[in-house]
């Protein structure tokens, strides 16, 4: 069973546009494609309680997908139970990495977002308080350094504080020679994953110059663990099995967290990969610290 199929059923969900779960939950409002910039995958999915007025706070999620791929449908499911808990919500596309496009675009673009998502909604009659950014795998990254590193500019900006991460699975510190080892090239390839990287950072990584000076600062601008210090809250889901993006992302995050005094839970799940798909237990306790964070920090429409 997948993150977001354990996120659901844990959460209630209903389906279709309208929808009022059994368990009183909001009726809500699902548009789709909205746009927030120019690019062809500057679209995002808007939900929210169709009675929502006033203050809200906003949930936005992150696909996963390696940063080359993954869609916002995947996240369909969450921000639809999220809307039905009183808050509003959003998934948005990105832009792929490539040679041309890389790390600080996409990071550029989920500020796009938030923009657009907040001028949206005030259309509605809702102001958007605050923010909790949530994603898997690679989105988990990308949900990580953005509020590490613009949580500031965004408050500055727009008046939304982000208020904490949720971090399934991500990859947080790309410039440790382990995090780009044996581990990750069972799954992509010696030749995917240096292409991945080079991608992301902008500058050729290869498993022969991965512990070059160089190298090591392109990579570490694109570690969420080397911004610990000006962190937000962060909730940390990680199995301990998991061979595409080690185990040790979690460990090293959680001790940069520890020594920068930042409020911050890991999660560990003894017997799951990547997918989180074991330790029922362990995803019903980082669902209900999802609950618990969003009443402490989110406005509800309820």
């Amino acid at each position: 069973m997948s993150i977001v199929m354990f996120f659901m059923g844990l959460f209630g969900l209903g389906d279709g546009k309208t929808d009022k779960p059994d368990d009183g939950g909001a009726s809500i409002a699902f548009e789709q494609n909205l746009r927030y910039a120019d690019g062809a995958r500057n679209v995002f999915d808007f939900a929210y309680p169709e009675a929502a007025n006033g203050e809200i706070g906003l949930v936005l999620a992150l696909h996963g997908g390696a940063w080359v791929s993954g869609d916002k449908g995947n996240e369909t499911d969450v921000i639809k139970a999220c809307a039905q808990k009183g808050y509003a919500a959003a998934a948005i596309n990105y832009s792929y990495i490539s040679e041309n496009v890389h790390c600080d675009t996409i990071i550029t673009e989920i500020g796009l977002a938030l923009k657009a998502i907040e001028e949206y909604a005030e259309g509605k009659g809702m102001k958007i308080t605050g923010v909790i950014l949530r994603g898997e795998s690679a989105g988990a990254h990308l949900a990580m350094l953005y509020a590490y590193t613009r949580a500031a500019q965004t408050k500055q900006q727009t008046g939304i504080d982000i208020k904490a991460v949720f971090d399934y699975c991500g990859p947080t510190s790309l410039d440790k020679v382990d995090m780009v080892g044996d581990l990750l090239l069972t799954s992509f390839g010696t030749e995917g994953i240096a292409a991945i990287l080079s991608d992301l950072c902008g500058v050729t990584v290869n498993v022969n110059n991965c512990a070059d000076s160089n190298v090591k600062a392109a990579l570490a601008a694109v570690s969420p663990a080397c911004f610990a210090s000006s962190a937000v809250p962060t909730v940390i889901c990680h199995g301990m099995a998991d061979v595409l993006v080690p185990y040790l992302n979690a460990v090293m995050l959680d001790a940069e967290l520890t020594e920068a005094g930042v409020e911050h839970t890991l999660i560990s799940f003894p017997t799951s990969g990547h997918l989180l798909e074991n330790d029922a237990a362990k995803m019903e306790q980082a669902n209900s610290l999802f609950n618990e964070y969003c009443a402490k920090y989110l406005s509800s429409a309820k």
